[in-house]
Order: structure tokens, then sequence, then C-alpha cells
């Protein structure tokens, strides 16, 4: 959902846009989910989005660190600074998973330029 939300706040493109970006976080969520070569760490996360306590959980968890980012620049600010520690947490606690799990998300902007999307960059810069 962060990687969605740098996604859409580093190239807003109106309500059609955003809802382009909602959908293709589902498709990259249930391709995960399908995916039997999918690293099991994504496939968990995948997984854990497809419950309502899961979905519950994470918006509740959004919720409360992307409060008051009412400004688009400030909640681009946002959602990367929490791309970084996701991605420090990735590399000091599940290491091994950390490449694969990284790479699913920077798969993410490369789906959005073939669909004729621009590409926000953002994310493939912080999750290396």
């Amino acid at each position: 959902m962060v990687a969605g939300m740098a996604i859409t706040a580093a190239d807003p493109s109106g309500v059609w846009g955003l809802i382009k970006e909602g959908m293709a976080g589902g498709w990259a969520l249930l391709e995960a989910r399908q995916n039997a070569q999918a690293n099991p760490l994504v496939r968990a996360v995948a997984e854990d989005f497809a419950t309502p306590e899961g979905r519950t959980a994470a918006r509740t968890a959004l919720q409360s660190r992307f409060k008051g980012g009412a400004q688009l620049s400030a909640l681009k600010d946002t959602a990367l600074a929490e791309l970084r520690t996701i991605s420090g947490v990735l590399d000091a606690k599940a290491p091994e998973d950390a490449v694969a799990f990284k790479a699913c998300f920077n798969r993410w902007p490369k789906r959005r330029r073939k669909r004729g999307l621009k590409a926000a960059s953002s994310v493939s810069a912080v999750l290396p």
C-alpha cells in the first residue's frame, strides 16, 4: 500500500489515475498470490492483504503514519521515508528475502510504463 501511495503521489493524474494505481496494486498482489515461484515472504504479505483482517490492520497502520499529510508532496515524502524504513527492516530481519521482496515492488513502475502511465522512479530509488 505504501508503494502505491508513493507512486501515486509522485505522479498524480486525477481520479482516473488514482483508480488505475489502485488496480495496479491489486493486480500486483494477485500476481504474487498466484505465482508458485513467488518468494515466500512476498506471497505471505499478499495473502495477508487478501484477508479482511490484514487489510484492516494495514489501513489502520497507514492512517496513523500518514495523518496530517494533506499536501501531496508531504504524502510522497512520508511514503518514501516509510519505504526506506521498510527496506531497512527487510535488510536487517530478512536479508535472504529482501532482494526478492524489493524486486517485486520495483517491477510495479515498469508495469505502469507498459500500460501507458508515466513512470514513477521514486520507489525504485528507495528499494534498490
